[in-house]
Order: C-alpha cells, then sequence, then structure tokens
C-alpha cells in the first residue's frame, strides 16, 4: 500500500525533530543525518505541506525554539559591547 502524503508528513516530522534533538539538545557531532540530506527533507516536507496545505504544528516547535536563540544570541553579542 502506497503511503499517503499526510503519513509521509508525520514521518518527515518525526524524523526531522529527531535529528534537531540530537544535534542540539545532545550536541551530537558529526550529526546521524548530513547537513545535504536534512535540507533535502525539509524540502519535501515544505513541498507536501504546500502540496495539501496542512502544515503540522510540531514544526513549529523548531521554528519558535530557533527564533529564541537567535533574540537570546543578538542580547549576549549586545552585552558583550557594553562596558561595564
Amino acid at each position: 500500500m502506497a503511503q499517503s502524503d499526510f503519513e509521509r508528513m508525520q514521518e518527515l516530522i518525526e524524523l526531522l525533530n529527531h535529528c534537531r534533538y540530537e544535534y542540539y539538545d545532545l550536541c551530537k557531532l558529526p550529526p546521524t543525518v548530513p547537513d545535504e540530506e536534512y535540507d533535502k527533507l525539509m524540502q519535501e516536507l515544505a513541498a507536501l505541506q504546500t502540496k495539501t496545505q496542512i502544515y503540522m504544528s510540531n514544526t513549529l516547535k523548531y521554528v519558535i525554539k530557533m527564533c529564541i536563540l537567535q533574540v537570546v544570541v543578538v542580547e549576549l553579542s549586545s552585552m558583550r559591547s557594553m562596558s561595564f
């Protein structure tokens, strides 16, 4: 039986979240999935989301986490330039 788009999206999200967990939370280097393959998986997920118009919330966890990390990095960078 062929895998549905929805099932494939769930599979991709699970795999990508696992890769993110290993890389960002466990600091596993080298990554289990090479960057090039990870990018292809992300592109496949984005294409399926566009095709089906289904945007699964699990993908938002990563986006929010990365936005928070960027804010922290910017704040730390500004603090370094300050003289006390």
